[in-house]
């Protein structure tokens, strides 16, 4: 019968032990204590504590808590990327700025490699420097008469993912092939500042900004 007295749960610890037990399995307690004595339980409730509280369930339940941890990172992974995203309601297309005339070959040979750390922190430094620069773009909006806009990553980081931002402007030229989201390219240009965006998320972001005179496809790396 389930009404049937099996055992007696522990006053201390509230832990059911059968009959046959004087000192309580879990906490060690004396079950036959007068001052504090133990509870009967029935069949029922017996079997319905070690139902509760068996390895399945506890394995259930820890499921449910990484499914849920999964999720929130998840989320928060989503919040990080849209918030390093432009506002598409933003119009970010500005006028490429005038680069002094000089050949391709003389602005190339001008042009000095700038580390990201440096045009980043003392960016007014090299405010009309020319420089190069290889990066991978990362997002391109288009403008009137052949103008663009870039987001590239400059530099490359553990398993080829690229990290460090600049922003772009540059002006295609007559009949130049569009460049495309995940191109490796080679920049020749001018700094010109630092450039503050809104972005998706409806946070401004600011990063160095070059002025392209050049861009190039990069050669394919062969490793």
């Amino acid at each position: 019968m389930n009404d049937e007295i099996v055992g007696y749960v522990c006053p201390i610890c509230d832990t059911p032990n059968p009959l046959s037990t004087n000192y309580c399995l879990k906490c060690g307690h004396w079950l036959l204590d007068t001052n504090t004595k133990a509870r009967p339980i029935a069949k029922r409730e017996y079997k319905r504590y070690f139902k509760n509280n068996s390895i399945g369930s506890k394995v259930v339940s820890i499921i449910k808590w990484l499914v849920v941890a999964i999720l929130l990172i998840f989320v928060v992974m989503v919040i990080l990327v849209a918030c390093h995203l432009p506002s598409s309601t933003t119009n970010n297309v500005p006028v490429t700025k005038q680069v002094a005339t000089l050949s391709p070959a003389d602005f190339k040979t001008q042009s000095i490699t700038i580390p990201y750390d440096d045009i980043a922190r003392q960016t007014e430094d090299y405010v009309g420097k020319k420089t190069i620069l290889t990066g991978q773009v990362i997002q391109i909006e288009e403008g009137p008469n052949n103008q663009i806009i870039m987001r590239v990553n400059m530099t490359k980081g553990q398993y080829g993912i690229y990290k460090d931002t600049v922003w772009v402007d540059y002006t295609y030229k007559q009949g130049e092939k569009r460049f495309l989201e995940k191109d490796i390219v080679n920049i020749w240009g001018s700094v010109t500042g630092r450039k503050t965006y809104t972005s998706a998320m409806k946070v401004d972001i600011t990063i160095p900004e070059i002025n392209a005179y050049i861009i190039e496809m990069a050669p394919q790396s062969n490793t």
